[in-house]
């Protein structure tokens, strides 16, 4: 009886599969049509405000929708196991021996006939190799859905939907947008190549060429004068983040004068005016400062006394830059500390806050490091101070001088960009769009995001809701 089941299973699970497979054809057919239908409607009358992602999501959903019906409709209906041995006795000139071999019961099995009966169709099934003659064919009807599907991608692809006819005041109004569009790209264009050249004049190498690219992006927009403001807008979004991008890593400046700031008691001396043009960001006054007094030692006109006073001052200043590195490294030991701790408590969303708090400490640490160095070229200027060598105590203003210079090109490239991203902001404001609320001009945080228009959400370009 197992040898009977088991080709009465293989049969049934091959008449299924074929059944489904007919039924598919049709069921993806007819969900097709549909599709090819709703395509080809926006082509024949106008019909505002369709996705973008219109005809793909109706080709695909005709696909899931087709299979899916299929699936349903087989899983209701389908071949019995009864039918599946009537069909093996049918192909295989059996005379019904599998089929009625199903419908004896224990009684009738333990007579001598029925017994019979089951040897003799146990026999045959033996004879019987379901693969040879179950083969899953579905017919030239297999062809019938891509009929619709070619037709709907014939339609998507070389036919453009119906478009309501403006008027003539619409049609100005357009043409007045585009206008309104090119001036205001053309002018933070010029803006944007006066600042390039003035970076390029200071030295200013990445961000001359990163004012360069976004210079030639602005100037590509003009030459288009996009219909679309909002679309513009997203493309100038885009070149800001760069600048954005750009920023940040030089965002450290800021933090590392905020520790400087910080720098007290430093007695009076020689270094007093380095150290307050130091504190307040004036780089180029404290390298100058630093020139002079280099100058002063390396001749000799500085007194005993004067350099006990640099080198007690040097030895403050370099203890206090130290500090501030080393509490930099602590805090984000800690910050790192804390990140852990929230994700092995599964506290997914206060992990995120510190990793980005961690972003931002990081992106402080190229000015971190140059506050060691500049702490390390002090020692070496008080040692050699102490120790009465006054050469090597100018060798090693002269390296603080350097690192001072690279501080002042770092802190000219970032006015430069943020004076570029304010040009991209005017010229989004001058496309009629609003002013970004909160004076997020600092950092930019929310590029893109317009306020409202009376009681309209913004364009969504950046956080918040947005419109649609």
């Amino acid at each position: 009886m197992d040898e009977i089941q088991a080709r009465i299973d293989q049969a049934h699970r091959r008449l299924v599969f074929e059944q489904w497979l007919g039924r598919a054809v049709w069921c993806l057919f007819l969900a097709w049509c549909i599709s090819a239908l709703a395509i080809a409607a926006p082509k024949v009358i106008v019909i505002e405000g369709l996705p973008p992602w219109w005809n793909l999501a109706w080709l695909a959903g005709g696909a899931v929708v087709g299979l899916l019906a299929s699936l349903l409709w087989s899983g209701i209906r389908h071949i019995s196991r009864e039918e599946a041995a009537i069909e093996i006795d049918s192909r295989y000139g059996l005379r019904e021996r599998i089929a009625s071999s199903l419908l004896l019961d224990e009684q009738s099995l333990e007579s001598e006939a029925g017994a019979a009966l089951l040897r003799d169709a146990e026999r045959a099934a033996q004879r019987v190799e379901v693969s040879e003659r179950f083969h899953v064919r579905i017919g030239r009807s297999a062809w019938l859905p891509v009929a619709p599907a070619v037709l709907a991608f014939l339609t998507m692809t070389f036919l453009a939907n119906q478009t309501a006819i403006s008027g003539p005041e619409e049609g100005q109004q357009a043409q007045a947008t585009v206008e309104e569009v090119k001036k205001s790209l053309e002018e933070a264009r010029k803006k944007l190549a006066k600042r390039r050249k003035k970076a390029e004049e200071k030295g200013l190498a990445d961000a001359s060429e990163l004012l360069k690219k976004v210079e030639s992006g602005t100037e590509e927009l003009a030459k288009k004068g996009e219909k679309n403001r909002t679309e513009t807008v997203v493309k100038l979004n885009d070149l800001a983040k760069e600048l954005e991008k750009k920023r940040a890593s030089l965002g450290g400046a800021e933090a590392l004068r905020k520790q400087l700031n910080e720098m007290k008691d430093l007695g009076k001396g020689p270094a007093e005016k380095v150290a307050k043009a130091m504190k307040q960001g004036d780089w180029k006054k404290a390298i100058d400062e630093i020139a002079k007094m280099q100058q002063e030692i390396a001749s000799g006109k500085v007194s005993p006394e004067k350099q006990e006073q640099l080198a007690a001052q040097l030895g403050k200043m370099k203890e206090k830059l130290a500090q501030a590195a080393q509490q930099q490294k602590q805090q984000m030991d800690e910050v790192k500390r804390q990140m852990d701790e929230a994700r092995r408590k599964g506290d997914l969303a206060q992990a995120s806050k510190l990793q980005q708090k961690l972003d931002q400490m990081q992106q402080q640490q190229p000015q971190m490091n140059k506050m060691q160095q500049m702490a390390e070229q002090m020692a070496q200027a008080q040692k050699a101070l102490q120790q009465g060598n006054a050469q090597q105590a100018a060798d090693a203003m002269q390296q603080m001088a350097q690192a001072m210079e690279q501080m002042q090109m770092e802190a000219d490239a970032m006015e430069m960009l943020d004076a570029a991203m304010t040009d991209i902001q005017m010229a989004k404001q001058g496309m009629g769009m609003q002013p970004m609320s909160g004076g997020q001009m600092g950092g930019m945080q929310g590029m893109g995001q317009f306020g409202r228009r009376g009681d309209r959400p913004g364009q969504g370009m950046g956080e918040g809701q947005g419109e649609g």
